[in-house]
């Protein structure tokens, strides 16, 4: 499955969602996106 594809998906389970889980969701992606960053900047340190 392409990006395009899972974005669409992920966007049809978002339609679905009340607000409190939407809210769940947005804190996932939040703390993901932290994560991937902390995991980027140890990597680059890593290799320094």
């Amino acid at each position: 499955m392409n990006n395009t594809e899972v974005r669409q998906q992920i966007n049809q389970y978002l339609d679905g969602l009340s607000s409190e889980h939407l809210e769940l969701v947005a804190d996932f992606l939040a703390y993901l996106a932290d994560k991937e960053s902390e995991d980027a900047t140890q990597e680059l340190l890593d290799n320094s």
